[in-house]
């Protein structure tokens, strides 16, 4: 089991600098350490966000907007300017989403995988990126990477472990543990693909929702024995993150309608994938549409890329990435 997130949760942006230089000096096997804001103050500009003193080592959820909010039309500079920033913007409504689309298609496909649009009510407290978004109570909160220990049917023990690193976390930094989410996430060769196709069929097949279904249970039921959990807490795709999915997209035989099937039943929502010729607005009316049925968080972070299937993009940190055919 890998810890591979302690975000810290700051309770207003001037908190920042110091919180920054106390969790960049803790001494802890960590794949990244990373700082969540709360939602953006209306006071506060795109370029206020700029100008905070941010540490390179870290990564920071650093803007955080509702839809109809009209500073939206300036996260593509901020993302452009601020190299390890991420955010989110909040759609809960059908009026919101050509603007946000609009504001999607003017990201480069690097800084597309830093922002993610939620579609929900409220904001989300999880140490994943880029969702993460402080309530404004101060804590920090961790996630795992575990697929390995998932597939020896160690997930109690996981999770019980990771709280407990989270715990002696925040009693180094002198503030409060806010939980562990849970959610099973892969990287690369750490693969949850596979784990599904283990236990079932290749991607995608039926009986691929039936055992992502069974998994959740399984996250479920551990997840009791943890005192604090937050986030998605379920499975999670993230294509770009993947091998195995990576391999079925190029493959076609994931396509986009196979994942969108695949989200009723994954927490995260169609995330890191490689979009070629498709309408954004026509795309994220289906998908809150089914977060409606579903009545969960729903994510939505997409690549735009206007290329055709069979073509592949590369990104520094996550690889080769297949564009997914539209079926």
């Amino acid at each position: 089991m890998k810890l591979r997130a302690l975000t810290y949760f700051v309770s207003s942006l001037d908190r920042v600098a110091e919180v920054s230089d106390s969790l960049s000096a803790i001494q802890l096997d960590v794949w990244s350490k990373r700082v969540a804001l709360p939602p953006t103050p209306r006071e506060i500009t795109t370029s206020k966000l700029v100008e905070l003193p941010l540490r390179k080592e870290l990564i920071y959820a650093l803007v955080h907007l509702r839809g109809k909010d009209p500073r939206v039309k300036d996260v593509p500079d901020l993302l452009r300017s601020v190299p390890n920033s991420f955010g989110s913007i909040l759609v809960g409504s059908v009026q919101q989403v050509e603007e946000v689309a609009s504001i999607m298609s003017k990201l480069e496909p690097e800084e597309a995988t830093r922002l993610l649009i939620l579609l929900n009510h409220d904001f989300l407290l999880t140490p994943y990126f880029p969702a993460a978004c402080s309530s404004g109570k101060e804590g920090v909160g961790v996630a795992l990477l575990y697929v390995q220990e998932f597939k020896e049917g160690r997930v109690s023990e996981s999770l019980r472990i990771a709280e407990e690193v989270g715990i002696r976390a925040a009693s180094s930094l002198g503030t409060k543990f806010l939980g562990v989410d849970p959610s099973l996430s892969p990287w690369m060769d750490e693969s949850v693909g596979a784990l599904i196709e283990e236990n079932s069929g290749k991607l995608f097949s039926p009986g691929n929702m039936g055992v992502v279904m069974n998994l959740n249970r399984k996250i479920e039921e551990a997840s009791n024995l943890v005192d604090k959990r937050l986030g998605f807490s379920e499975v999670m795709l993230p294509v770009g993150e993947d091998n195995v999915l990576k391999s079925r997209v190029e493959e076609g035989t994931l396509t986009l309608s196979s994942l969108i099937s695949l989200t009723a039943v994954c927490a995260a929502g169609l995330d890191m994938v490689a979009l070629g010729e498709v309408n954004l607005k026509s795309l994220l009316l289906d998908l809150l549409a089914l977060r409606a049925t579903k009545g969960r968080p729903y994510g939505v972070r997409v690549i735009p890329t206007g290329l055709k299937y069979g073509s592949v993009i590369n990104l520094d940190q996550f690889g080769r990435i297949p564009i997914v055919k539209v079926v």
